[in-house]
C-alpha cells in the first residue's frame, strides 16, 4: 500500500472511533434515563369494555335522512320533518351513554 492509501484508512478509522466513543457513552446515558423513569404499567383491558354498545340511534338517523330526502323531492314540510328528525338522531346518537 502507499502511503496515501494508509494515511486515508487511517483517517477513517480515526473518524469511526470519534463515532463509536459517542455511541460508547450513549448505554451509560440510556442507563441514567432508564433508571430515573417511571415504569409503565400495562392494564389488561377486555374487549367488551372498549367496543361499542348496541344502539337504535344509527337506525334512527338512516330513517331520518330517508325522510328528508323524500322531503327534498315532495313537500318543503316533510323536509323540515326530516330535518327535525335528523337533528334529534344526532343529538341523540351523542348523547347516549356508554
Amino acid at each position: 500500500m502507499s502511503q496515501e492509501q494508509l494515511d486515508q484508512t487511517d483517517r477513517t478509522q480515526q473518524s469511526s472511533q470519534e463515532q463509536g466513543s459517542d455511541i460508547a457513552a450513549t448505554p451509560e446515558l440510556l442507563n441514567e434515563n432508564l433508571a430515573g423513569a417511571k415504569k409503565k404499567i400495562k392494564r389488561v383491558v377486555s374487549e367488551e369494555a372498549i367496543s361499542p354498545h348496541p344502539s337504535i340511534w344509527p337506525l334512527g338517523l338512516a330513517l331520518a335522512i330517508v325522510v328528508l330526502l323524500i322531503g327534498s323531492v315532495t313537500y318543503v314540510a316533510v323536509m323540515g320533518v326530516g330535518a327535525l328528525l335528523v337533528a334529534v338522531a344526532i343529538i341523540g346518537w351523542g348523547l347516549e351513554r356508554r
